[in-house]
């Protein structure tokens, strides 16, 4: 579920509490004590039709609540019910606020409005900077309906406006190419960047390209070198540092305490 998957727990937790199913299986495979949806009440199930007293009585509890959880809330409710264009009322006037930008987005994206919800996004981002997780929803979106080359001229702007291609967005412009297989060009435009080349060639499932991409480099990564190794299955090898240096620390340790031993 992309709100888990790019930290919007909360949303999610809001959409849960109303009755997503797929919400509440999001939330239980991170161990979310609460991540199990709420028992409907009688006639407030989200998918029954929007009729009778206690449908009624619901939504006027939710209109009356102020502020934009209570929006977000609000608008998952009417989502439940097929209600779109009405939902959408209600978490448009608060764009301005990530969570609720977010979960506008993604709801749009939903129903198939992939345009709406990319200038739902983009607004947000225009009017706030630094908010890194709703460019990367952004360049998910884009990049899940086969608009990479939209999702790199985000970054690219992105790049302009905050004075140069910083290691995040280098790191998710690579992201987006491999996401659309342009595997080849990620790694080229990191060629000044080994380490971040292996961990995305690591990432991409091509570990044996990126040991060779890291072993190049100047400076090593003792983690990621470690990493690469186990994936291709030189565990032994790939421990041998870590004994070393375990077996260096315990050298140094013991000549401490026969040098104190001794002073004493």
């Amino acid at each position: 579920m992309a709100l888990v998957e790019h930290g919007h727990a909360e949303v999610a937790r809001r959409y849960a509490a109303d009755g997503d199913g797929n919400c509440a299986r999001a939330l239980a495979g991170r161990d979310e004590p609460d991540a199990a949806p709420a028992v409907p009440r009688d006639g407030d199930h989200p998918h029954e039709p929007a009729h009778g007293p206690a449908r009624n009585d619901r939504e006027a509890e939710l209109r009356a609540l102020p502020g934009p959880h209570a929006a977000g809330r609000l608008a998952s409710w009417l989502q439940g019910q097929g209600r779109i264009e009405e939902a959408v009322a209600v978490l448009e006037p608060w764009a301005g606020d990530a969570n609720l930008a977010a979960e506008l987005a993604i709801m749009l994206a939903r129903h198939g409005r992939v345009d709406e919800a990319a200038a739902v996004l983009r607004g947000f981002l225009a009017a706030h900077e630094h908010v890194e997780w709703v460019l990367d929803l952004l360049c998910d979106l884009l990049s899940r309906h086969g608009r990479a080359d939209e999702a790199l001229a985000v970054l690219d702007e992105c790049a302009g406006r905050y004075a140069g291609l910083t290691p995040e967005l280098r790191y998710r412009r690579s992201a987006v190419l491999v996401d659309c297989g342009r595997i080849e060009q990620a790694v080229a435009e990191l060629r000044d960047h080994p380490v971040e080349a292996a961990e995305l060639l690591l990432e991409a499932g091509r570990p044996e390209q990126g040991l060779a991409v890291l072993q190049s480099g100047p400076h090593g990564n003792a983690g990621l070198l470690a990493r690469l190794l186990i994936r291709l299955g030189r565990v032994e090898e790939a421990l041998e540092p870590f004994r070393a240096e375990a077996a260096a620390r315990a050298d140094a340790d013991g000549a401490f305490w026969r040098r104190f031993s001794a002073d004493r």
